[in-house]
């Protein structure tokens, strides 16, 4: 057996034991419904094994192309106990984790088989929509798939459920904010946001995006894309 296989068995045991396959999502405000999906796979082990995630990481760029960030080291309360732990984390998203489904499939796992299966399988649904996951029903398919990733509820704030009544407040079924929309939808999205916030988008009030029209929009639309998103969740809020 070569050493690249030797390494890729290894770490395939390490992963059963200490990896974790994680779907995070995350509210930010320009993305569609102010939501963010990243795939992610996490390794945390104890601060004194930080060597050993640099090998890691040295090993799968240079034996398989696999980039991963270098290894932090996060800092743990223990509210119970009062008592302060160190662990070291590898951690890698999107790119990455597209990566290792390959490098999983050859270097088969056991333990962490099945959470594998269906994080591969919300990655490749990603992949088939080409990262473009912006409708409803989207978020919807990969929000029921993070539920059995996480055996429910315990593991993820976004179940669902939550999810099912987050998109609820919603009341355009196809919200989308972006630069394929004409002019005129532009327009009376700003007005409609503009009188929700009640402020000028950065020096630019709303009279003057009318006057000005396509020009500003195209070098304002990331201010515009932004407030559009705040107003949203505002909206939100009052419901």
């Amino acid at each position: 057996m070569n050493k690249k296989d030797k390494f890729g068995y290894w770490f395939s045991g390490l992963v059963d034991g200490e990896g974790c396959f994680n779907i995070a999502i995350r509210k930010v405000p320009h993305s569609n419904f102010a939501l963010q999906i990243h795939p992610r796979f996490i390794i945390t082990l104890n601060e004194k094994e930080y060597p050993t995630l640099l090998y890691i990481q040295k090993n799968l760029k240079n034996f398989f192309g696999i980039k991963i960030r270098k290894p932090i080291i996060n800092i743990y309360k223990k509210k119970k106990e009062n008592k302060i732990s160190k662990r070291a984390i590898l951690q890698c998203e999107t790119t990455a984790c597209r990566q290792l489904i390959d490098f999983f499939k050859k270097y088969s796992l056991k333990i962490k088989k099945k959470d594998f299966e269906i994080w591969s399988k919300i990655i490749n649904y990603m992949n088939k929509r080409k990262w473009k996951h912006r409708t409803k029903e989207d978020l919807l398919t990969i929000a029921k798939l993070n539920d059995k990733l996480n055996r429910g509820t315990k593991r993820t704030k976004w179940t669902y459920i939550k999810m099912k009544k987050y998109l609820e407040s919603f009341p355009n079924a196809d919200i989308k904010i972006g630069n394929r929309y004409t002019d005129e939808f532009l327009l009376n999205e700003i007005k409609r946001v503009y009188n929700i916030v009640k402020r000028p988008f950065g020096a630019w009030t709303f009279d003057k995006f009318t006057q000005n029209k396509s020009s500003s929009v195209k070098r304002h639309f990331g201010t515009m894309r932004n407030a559009l998103a705040q107003a949203q969740i505002k909206e939100k809020r009052k419901k």
